[in-house]
């Protein structure tokens, strides 16, 4: 046996120890999101977990109207079930400006600084070959005024634009923090767009939980989304006039969800999708319970981890399970720290 095959097989084994360390303890690699969580009196009492701001356009026709509104009301049950402070801007009768309102809302958002803040715009959007503008009640939304109102925003940021004519969203506000989803790939595409009603109805099944972890990420839900979009022209017959993009990685070069397999990016290359498996708008019993500080710790943790796959190729193999071996272990005493899973979790 040669000297590098038996450094291979020894690195091997070491990271096989390191994984049953991490099983012993029922945590790291995602394994403290598939156990079931301890009852205890503060479950489902912790305080907000973060801000869901969804704002909605006009519908401009009764079908597109009563269709908003009951997305509109799909967000704010997912929003409450998640335990997010949910705000609805456009589906009451109380304002003719929605523009101000939403300055407002994110403006009292910034108070938050660590914890997620979710903004989606569903509804209509427009371009006119220079400006795209999402549709509002009195003064529309720019991608200027946007990009004006989330430069002092600190908190962790996904931004969802579930109407038509999004795709400009990545190129503008693409950043470090931010997960990016829309619902077109380009301005251009202005025809309206469904992948909006999709999108929320595959982040409150059960079924678009991909990874068995007994919560459905945003990540998943895009993927679910699309595919639930792209099944819908082809049964009706016609040729698809919106194809929803992802960043999360804050290069601004988006993603499809061709792009992957299973919850997996098809090339190991690709940046995207480790941090958008993070966002949860109906989080997991046992996530629920999981303290703050321990989450933001895991989640540097995971995409560490993520990074470090990305790196497989260039590295050599000793070097690779090195590091795969520290992450997981400190992903392991991370979560040992934490609340103790009960002891018939998997």
């Amino acid at each position: 046996m040669g000297t590098a095959t038996f450094l291979g097989a020894d690195m091997m084994r070491r990271i096989l120890r390191s994984i049953a360390v991490a099983l012993v303890l029922g945590w790291g690699l995602g394994f403290s999101r598939q156990c079931e969580a301890q009852e205890t009196e503060s479950a489902g009492q912790q305080p907000g977990r973060g801000t869901l701001i969804v704002v909605v356009s006009p519908g401009g026709e009764p079908e597109f109207e009563e269709l908003f509104r009951d997305w509109a009301e799909s967000w704010r049950r997912a929003g409450e079930a998640g335990q997010l402070q949910t705000h609805l801007i456009g589906v009451d009768d109380s304002s003719t400006n929605d523009l101000d309102v939403l300055k407002e809302t994110l403006a009292t958002a910034q108070s938050e600084v660590n914890l997620p803040l979710w903004l989606v715009l569903l509804g209509h959007g427009t371009f006119d070959g220079r400006d795209t503008k999402f549709i509002l009640r009195g003064p529309d939304l720019t991608i200027p005024q946007l990009t004006n109102m989330l430069a002092s925003q600190q908190r962790p940021l996904a931004i969802i634009g579930a109407h038509s004519a999004s795709g400009e969203l990545i190129k503008e506000l693409t950043g470090p923090n931010r997960v990016i989803v829309t619902a077109t790939k380009s301005p251009s595409e202005v025809n309206f767009s469904h992948f909006g009603g999709f999108l929320i109805k595959a982040l409150s099944a059960p079924t678009s939980d991909l990874d068995k972890d007994h919560q459905v990420s945003l990540l998943e839900g895009f993927l679910v989304a699309s595919r639930m979009t792209q099944e819908f022209y082809e049964a009706d017959g016609r040729l698809a006039t919106e194809h929803a993009l992802m960043d999360d990685s804050g290069d601004g070069t988006p993603v499809r969800a061709e792009d992957f397999r299973g919850i997996q990016p098809v090339d190991p290359e690709i940046a995207d999708g480790a941090r958008a498996h993070q966002w949860h708008v109906i989080p997991s019993d046992s996530e629920r319970q999981l303290p703050a500080e321990i989450v933001q710790q895991r989640d540097a943790l995971e995409l560490k981890l993520a990074a470090l796959r990305r790196q497989k190729g260039a590295l050599g193999e000793e070097e690779y399970y090195r590091e795969l071996e520290v992450i997981l272990l400190d992903l392991a005493r991370l979560m040992q720290s934490g609340p103790t899973p009960p002891a018939n979790a998997p």
